[in-house]
């Protein structure tokens, strides 16, 4: 996720701190920062200033211009083919040379009426200086003259370099957070809340934030610029299935078309956000502003659908056949699974809640009547769409996270606030109030409340909740010191996170949710550090009983994690001899060597090719092998990373080194085994063998990774590693949803009775969990398999308890009539 340190200016005074201050602060006690891009020149050097010369009429075109620009002495003049009308001989014009990013798009030499264009001139509006089209080339002759400049020395400079106050300096945050997290903190607002907490200076807020956080000031808000009913228009709504908590439906109406503002336009384009024209631009503005997803949809085209009259019936429920749906995104032309619920108009399928809209109803720069969606959605119902569709959007990655439902009045506001800056006239009322019924219940909300009326017992509702904290629990559960240690430290940061009574916490009601002790102590430790507990044995959440080998697995990769490497995925691999893999991942391979390194090497390239500056990544692997005719099993860590220091690796091995209690070690020659990879050191560390290979260029032209990268490999043998690795890590995470998986391995006679067992696996159910087979290898053994898989049981709510998971082996077991036999 890209955050601009402008664009969180509007929320936040980070004046006092550096980008190296804010990336530390941020990495500690929130989200992982992958890089911090000091923006000085926006384009990349590619926007040039360029004199126009030799101008003529273009021949099969009565609007087009053809025109040579010159760059200056040290650049080759290009020729342009140009509709501006105030191109002219001798003008000073700003170019987009070939490869140039710009919000419209990538400039590429194309062909116009038979001639070529190696570039485009630009107007201010292409470069996001105006909001309306520009009328013409920005000429820039006079700005240079009163920098006191000589026009002829700019040629072919960066106009960011020449005219830097219109392009001032930025700095974008990429920072990497958790599905957990994306829903408060994926968004400008979220992040500078974030930042006020971590640093514990709430003060640093701006009054325009701490308004967006006063549920007093929303409401008045509402009640000064929104309508709070319109009779015109009306609107028939069910929800048949209660896919959504609440949904809000608002009449937006301007004077002329919208645009977004250029100065937002601009935030979007730096951000690597899609910039699509008209009020549609505003809406995606506001999920990066706010987090709170919307959908703008055309008035007229809604309408049109039901023959112009000014009434909708709108209908949420789910899809019994597959329909085809033209929507936005990645959704242009699909069939729609059954089972996935959208949003009708009468038949016609107008959206996907939550996902997508409908191509048909999309806005235009032209429309100035716009239906205004601000709704809020159980994260498991867009989970559930999602997975079916497959297929997440930009919108659907935010609600995995569970949207706060107060944020639509939030959203709201701050729609109301863009539109005011505008200038525009516009009105904005309520067509559509529908909350769930169990809402209703809950907020004490009655059929005839209006907007306003909703509005204020949700936002009262929830600035009076609160959490009585167990000081006891937490304290035990940050170290072994005692309550006494802890609690005024304890008290200091509650204050922090909300309101503190000295018994009862009130949080923060947007983006500091604490609604169990487990969620007070999790805002909690990060405010305190975690630097600053006392060491204690860790457990494992999701196991009853404390597996000693599962930790010290853990321990293990979680050194791996600490330094900067990403964990794929594992597999098995088997020696050739009588025993033989099936399917093996590269037919063409011979040996167990070969093998161990391509998943790596491969995911490198591909990292490489998408841009990647620092690779870092390791997998566990199991290795089988013939032993005097019996099935050996090895464990092998292994890692890849394309980086110029070889230091990080050696300092790694030292920390593996200190994890399993040895001091004395120093390297030694290479195994023949491993020499064709490149060349390296072998190290041996008790009953753990590591080798460290730089990877040959030979071996990079397998791979196809650039001969100029440095790749160095580091493999762990922990077959025999003190620490009791397990057979297969019983549970662990590798999705944004609560996944618990295991692996198993099961002897099976011949290829029916792998089929069956396959079969019955694949049609086994546990209540709210979905079940995910993998099958990993098929062994040959003699005349048996040995079936290697891995199943993830996949639940959409908040926890998924192993023990479901332990009576779904004994049934399987017991249905299966001993046709499995585990191992």
């Amino acid at each position: 996720m890209l955050y601009l340190r402008s664009w969180l200016s509007d929320f936040i005074d980070l004046n006092e701190y550096s980008n190296e201050e804010l990336k530390n602060i941020i990495t500690i006690k929130s989200g992982e920062v992958e890089e911090v891009l000091e923006l000085t020149d926006y384009y990349a050097g590619k926007v040039k200033i360029g004199r126009i010369k030799n101008l003529r009429q273009h021949p099969n075109a009565d609007r087009l211009k053809i025109f040579d620009l010159d760059l200056g002495d040290n650049q080759e003049q290009i020729q342009i083919v140009s509709a501006a009308p105030n191109s002219e001989n001798g003008l000073l014009v700003v170019v987009a040379t070939v490869g140039t990013e710009l919000a419209m798009g990538s400039i590429q030499e194309r062909e116009m009426r038979g001639y070529k264009s190696q570039g485009m001139c630009l107007g201010m509006s292409e470069l996001l200086l105006e909001t309306e089209d520009s009328s013409g080339l920005w000429e820039i002759e006079q700005l240079v003259l009163d920098k006191d400049i000589n026009p002829e020395q700019v040629l072919g400079q960066s106009i960011c370099s020449i005219l830097p106050e219109y392009f001032p300096e930025d700095t974008i945050f990429d920072i990497k957070y958790l599905a957990d997290k994306i829903s408060s903190c994926g968004n400008h607002l979220g992040l500078a809340l974030e930042i006020a907490t971590c640093l514990e200076r709430p003060e640093l807020l701006t009054t325009f934030a701490q308004k967006l956080l006063d549920p007093t000031h929303l409401a008045e808000t509402i009640l000064n610029y929104a309508e709070l009913g319109n009779k015109e228009l009306k609107v028939n709504f069910s929800d048949r299935n209660s896919y959504s908590n609440s949904f809000f439906l608002f009449d937006l109406q301007f004077d002329k078309h919208y645009l977004l503002p250029h100065q937002l336009q601009a935030r979007m384009f730096l951000t690597k956000n899609n910039l699509v024209g008209g009020i549609a631009d505003l809406s995606n503005y506001l999920l990066h502003d706010i987090g709170q997803p919307s959908h703008f949809f055309s008035k007229a085209q809604v309408l049109k659908l039901n023959q112009n009259q000014n009434s909708l019936n709108w209908e949420i429920s789910k899809i019994t056949e597959s329909p085809h749906f033209e929507g936005l995104g990645k959704l242009k032309n699909i069939a729609i699974p059954e089972g996935v619920s959208v949003l009708k108009q009468q038949e016609e399928v107008i959206a996907i809640p939550g996902i997508s809209g409908s191509n048909h109803t999309k806005t235009t720069e032209k429309d100035m009547q716009i239906l205004v969606e601000i709704a809020n959605f159980p994260n498991e119902n867009i989970a559930r769409s999602s997975f079916k569709l497959n297929y997440r959007s930009e919108a659907a990655r935010i609600w995995a996270g569970k949207v706060q439902i107060t944020l639509q009045f939030v959203v709201l506001v701050r729609l109301i606030d863009i539109l005011y800056k505008s200038q525009l006239k516009f009105s904005i009322s309520s067509v559509l109030n529908y909350l769930d019924p169990e809402l209703c219940k809950a907020y004490k909300i009655n059929k005839e409340d209006n907007f306003l009326q909703i509005a204020t017992k949700i936002l009262e509702t929830h600035s009076k909740a609160s959490i009585k904290v167990d000081m006891d629990y937490i304290s035990s559960r940050l170290d072994s010191q005692k309550s006494e240690y802890w609690k005024e430290i304890v008290i200091q940061k509650l204050k922090i996170i909300g309101k503190y009574s000295g018994v009862r916490l009130y949080p923060n009601i947007f983006y500091q949710p604490a609604y169990t002790q487990e969620d007070v102590l999790e805002q909690v430790s990060r405010l305190i550090g975690y630097d600053s507990l006392a060491s204690q044995k860790l457990t494992t959440h999701n196991l009853t009983n404390s597996d000693k080998s599962f930790e010290s697995l853990s321990e293990l990769k979680n050194v791996f994690l600490d330094y900067g490497f990403l964990e794929c995925i594992s597999r098995p691999f088997v020696a050739e001899a009588d025993l033989k893999l099936l399917n093996p991942p590269n037919p063409s391979t011979k040996f167990v060597q070969n093998n161990l390194y391509t998943n790596l090497l491969q995911n490198a390239s591909k990292n490489i090719l998408f841009g990647e500056k620092d690779i870092r990544l390791f997998e566990y692997t199991k290795l089988y092998n013939i032993n005097a005719n019996n099935l050996e099993e090895k464990r092998i860590i292994s890692s890849v990373l394309v980086n110029d220091d070889p230091y990080i690796l050696t300092s790694l091995i030292k920390e593996i080194a200190n994890k399993l209690g040895i001091t004395d070690y120093s390297p030694s020659s290479l195994g023949k085994d491993q020499q064709y990879l490149g060349s390296g050191y072998s190290y041996t560390l008790g009953t753990t063998d590591i080798n460290l290979i730089k990877i040959s260029n030979k071996q990079k032209r397998v791979y196809n990774i650039p001969l100029t990268k440095n790749v160095y490999c580091l493999e762990l043998d922990i077959t025999n590693w003190s620490g009791y690795i397990n057979n297969y890590p019983k549970y662990y995470n590798e999705s944004n949803y609560s996944i618990l998986s295991r692996q198993y391995s099961h002897i099976i006679n011949n290829e029916t009775q792998l089929q069956d067992v396959l079969d019955l696996i694949q049609n086994s159910k546990i209540n709210d969990v979905d079940i995910r087979v993998y099958p990993l290898e098929r062994i040959a053994e003699d005349k048996k398999y040995i079936l290697n898989y891995k199943v993830d049981f996949v639940s959409y709510i908040k926890n998924l308890e192993g023990s479901k998971i332990d009576e779904w082996e004994a049934e399987l077991l017991c249905n299966s009539n001993n046709i499995l036999k585990l191992r």
